[in-house]
C-alpha cells in the first residue's frame, strides 16, 4: 500500500488540493457548487475507504520508521543541509520535486519513511534527530526526550545535533532568509557537516484558525524551498540537500458532522485527549476507534496506549478547528517525503549584486530629488556585477519620471 501510494495514489490528494486551491482563486465560486460537492463527497468517501485499508494493514516492523532518519540519512560523509518543513505532504513533496527535475544541474531522489504516532510535531521533529544509540522517550505535554534533552524549541534540537557531531547546526528558515548575502551565509554554514533548518508555513496556517488557507501555505511553502536551496547552494557551495517533514496532514473543505465524530470515551484527567489521537494508560473501546502500544511505536517499554479513529473522523473534543487535523493515522499524515536533491559541482550560478535605498527621506517634495543607494555585498566568485534601471512609478504602475541606471559593479 505504500508502494502503490508513492506511485499512484498521492495524485489522489494531489488533485484534491489543487481543486480545492484554484476554485478558491476564481470569483464565480457558485457556478461550480454542484462540482465541489460531487468532488468533495468522492474524495471524502474514498478518504475513508483508503484510511481504513491502512490501518487494518499498519505494522511498525515493515516500514522504515522516523525514528532511523538520522542514521540513515543525515548523516553523511558530505556536508547535508536537511530542510524540515512542517507538515508538507508526500504529494506536495512531489511537486517540488518536480520543478527540480527540470533542470539539468539537480539530481533527484524521492523515497518515504512512516511518522511516529501520534503523528504531531513535537513526535516528529524529536525522532528524526535520534540516532540508534539515543534513548527516546515521552514524558506528558510536550515533552519528548532523545537520549534525555528535551527537543522542543530549535535551541535545545541545536544541543542534540552537536551531542552526535560538533560540527551541527540547527536553525530557523526565517534565520537562514535574515542573512543578506552570499558572505552572511557562507560565515553561517562554514565547518558545519549537518545543519537542520526547519521551515513552518503549512502547521503555522492550518492550527492557527486559518484552515482554510492551509492549501494557499502549501503553494507558498513549494515557492519558498523552490527558492532556499539554489540560495544556499550557490551562497554557501553546499551540494546535498534533503527536504522532508515531520508529519503530514487531512484536510476536507466541508466540516465534519458531529454524528460522524467518535465519542470521547477518556475517563482519566491524566490523559492526553487530541482531535485525531488519545494517549492513555488505559485501553479504551470505542467503536470506529483503534489503539497501539506506545512502546511498540517509540521502541521503548512505554505501556501507555495510542487511540486513533480508523477513518479521517475525528474525537469530539473541545476547541480547534475541524477541516485541518493531523496526529492520527493515515497514508497523508504518517507517509513523509524523503526528498534527495544534489546539486552538480560547478553548476551554481552567481547571484546578481543587490541593492539598497540609503537615503531617509521618503517623501517627494520637488521636482528634483536626490536618493543614495549603496551595493550590499562585493562582486566575487558567487556574486556577479549587475545594473539596475531606477525610476518612479505611481500608484497604477506608470512610469511618472525619467530612468537612471545604477551599476552595482565595486
Amino acid at each position: 500500500l505504500v508502494k502503490e501510494y508513492e506511485e499512484n495514489i498521492y495524485q489522489f490528494d494531489q488533485s484534491y488540493r489543487q481543486f480545492i486551491w484554484y476554485l478558491d482563486q476564481g470569483e464565480d465560486q457558485d457556478e461550480f457548487l454542484d462540482l465541489q460537492v460531487l468532488v468533495e463527497k468522492t474524495y471524502k468517501r474514498n478518504l475513508d475507504e483508503m484510511i481504513r485499508l491502512w490501518n487494518d494493514l499498519l505494522s511498525f516492523d515493515t516500514c522504515p520508521s522516523m525514528l532511523d532518519f538520522y542514521d540513515q540519512y543525515a548523516q553523511s560523509k558530505t556536508k547535508t543541509v536537511v530542510i524540515i518543513s512542517d507538515a508538507l505532504r508526500y504529494e506536495a513533496a512531489k511537486e517540488i520535486q518536480a520543478v527540480f527535475q527540470t533542470e539539468k544541474k539537480y539530481t533527484t531522489k524521492m523515497e518515504t519513511i512512516l511518522s511516529v504516532l501520534p503523528s504531531v510535531t513535537e513526535f516528529g521533529k524529536a525522532a528524526s534527530l535520534k540516532s540508534a544509540h539515543e534513548s527516546f522517550e515521552y514524558l506528558e505535554g510536550f515533552d519528548v526526550r532523545v537520549n534525555g534533552m528535551k527537543s522542543s524549541g530549535t535551541n535545545n534540537r541545536d544541543k542534540i545535533l552537536k551531542n552526535k557531531n560538533q560540527n551541527s547546526l540547527a536553525i530557523t528558515y526565517d534565520d537562514v532568509i535574515a542573512k543578506e548575502n552570499a558572505k552572511a551565509l557562507r560565515e553561517l554554514f562554514n565547518g558545519q557537516e549537518v545543519i537542520y533548518i526547519y521551515h513552518d508555513q503549512i502547521d503555522k496556517t492550518g492550527d492557527h484558525g486559518q484552515e482554510k488557507q492551509v492549501f494557499d501555505a502549501v503553494q507558498k511553502t513549494i515557492d519558498e524551498l523552490r527558492k532556499l536551496l539554489p540560495r544556499i547552494s550557490n551562497g554557501a557551495n553546499v551540494y546535498r540537500f534533503i527536504i522532508t517533514s515531520d508529519h503530514g496532514f487531512i484536510y476536507t473543505r466541508s466540516k465534519v458532522d458531529e454524528h460522524e465524530k467518535i465519542d470521547n470515551p477518556s475517563t482519566d484527567n491524566e490523559d492526553r485527549v487530541e482531535r485525531r489521537f488519545i494517549i492513555s494508560k488505559r485501553r479504551y473501546e470505542e467503536v470506529g476507534m483503534e489503539s497501539v502500544k506506545l512502546g511498540d511505536i517509540l521502541r521503548n517499554d512505554d505501556s501507555r496506549f495510542v487511540h486513533f479513529p480508523e477513518t479521517s473522523s475525528i474525537f469530539k473534543v473541545r476547541g480547534g478547528g475541524q477541516s485541518y487535523v493531523h496526529g492520527g493515522s493515515s497514508p497523508q499524515e504518517m507517509i513523509v517525503p524523503v526528498l534527495e536533491i544534489a546539486v552538480a559541482r560547478g553548476t551554481s550560478t552567481k547571484e546578481p549584486a543587490q541593492i539598497k535605498l540609503m537615503s531617509t527621506r521618503r517623501k517627494v517634495v520637488g521636482l528634483s530629488l536626490t536618493l543614495e543607494f549603496y551595493q550590499t555585498e562585493p562582486v566575487s566568485d558567487t556574486t556577479r556585477k549587475s545594473q539596475y534601471a531606477l525610476y518612479f512609478e505611481d500608484g497604477e504602475g506608470e512610469r511618472i519620471s525619467n530612468e537612471h541606471a545604477y551599476h552595482a559593479d565595486s
